[in-house]
């Protein structure tokens, strides 16, 4: 008879985000990276610091009207609002929109990040040019947007009308966005990105062990980091659910020590309650 290994169970204190940041920054500026490279720091930002699952990243679709086309940094950094088609909680609360749902994230910002971490001005925009999910999908958006209109017909779908119903390609060693027609990538790679990033980062995920990290612990860690940071709104916003009761008993991992201490040591500047949930995971 077949029998399935017993999951992992969850951790009882987070990683460091800092080693995370570091590796990021090591990487050099979104707009600067090549495709693949782009692809993959779009997808470690936003299961590290937005705590977005892999399955909602392969929900992320291209729309004909895209609240990224025209987006710039200097803009101002009010929240975008990404649309998602067939999120995991889709059928259970999305019913009404046909199964979308605008997720709005804000845009990491260098001038919040001096003041709230007393940080130099070059050292704040190093981290935003290379930590920002907003700007990564940006500038992703904008090297695709020539092919999907001319490869990708418009149709619409339910109440949208889109090039795609996803939002990032699959590309491996040998492609670039300008090969061929898109296709894309679904959860299973997006999370291979990730435990590559940590093998790389942290050292080996155990395969079945007591307290082993896997990828999918970066979205408990990233919702329960941004809880005990003062972000709660803001968490529980981004987890889907609809108390903060039910949050509290679905997101309770512990803060890693080391940032714990960094993060208390700026927790009194007047400044860092102007930080976002992501933005308070670079301390």
């Amino acid at each position: 008879m077949r029998t399935t290994a017993p999951a992992p169970h969850k951790p009882t204190a987070g990683l460091d985000f800092a080693l995370v940041r570091e590796w990021l920054i090591a990487r050099g500026a979104l707009k600067s990276q090549t495709d693949r490279s782009l692809i993959i720091s779009m997808i470690i930002i936003g299961r590290v610091f937005y705590a977005l699952r892999a399955a909602d990243l392969i929900c992320l679709a291209h729309t004909e009207s895209h609240p990224l086309d025209g987006w710039a940094p200097r803009n101002g950094d009010s929240r975008i609002f990404f649309p998602f088609y067939m999120l995991k909680t889709a059928r259970l609360v999305h019913e009404d929109t046909h199964y979308w749902v605008d997720v709005p994230l804000r845009p990491m910002n260098p001038d919040r990040l001096r003041s709230g971490f007393k940080q130099r001005a070059l050292q704040a925009t190093r981290i935003v040019d290379t930590c920002c999910f907003v700007r990564a999908a940006a500038e992703l958006r904008k090297r695709m947007l020539p092919k999907l209109r001319s490869l990708h017909p418009l149709h619409k779908v339910h109440s949208r009308v889109c090039y795609e119903k996803c939002f990032i390609p699959h590309i491996d060693s040998k492609m670039t966005l300008k090969s061929s027609r898109f296709r894309f990538i679904g959860a299973t790679r997006v999370n291979t990105h990730v435990k590559e990033m940590h093998t790389t980062v942290f050292g080996e995920i155990p395969v079945v062990a007591d307290k082993g990290w896997l990828a999918r612990w970066y979205r408990h860690n990233a919702l329960s980091a941004m809880h005990r940071s003062g972000a709660s709104e803001e968490a529980l916003e981004l987890s889907e659910h609809t108390t903060m009761a039910t949050f509290k008993k679905c997101y309770k991992i512990g803060l890693h020590p080391t940032f714990e201490d960094r993060l208390n040591s700026y927790s009194s500047l007047s400044a860092f309650s102007t930080l976002s949930g992501p933005e308070r995971l670079l301390a």
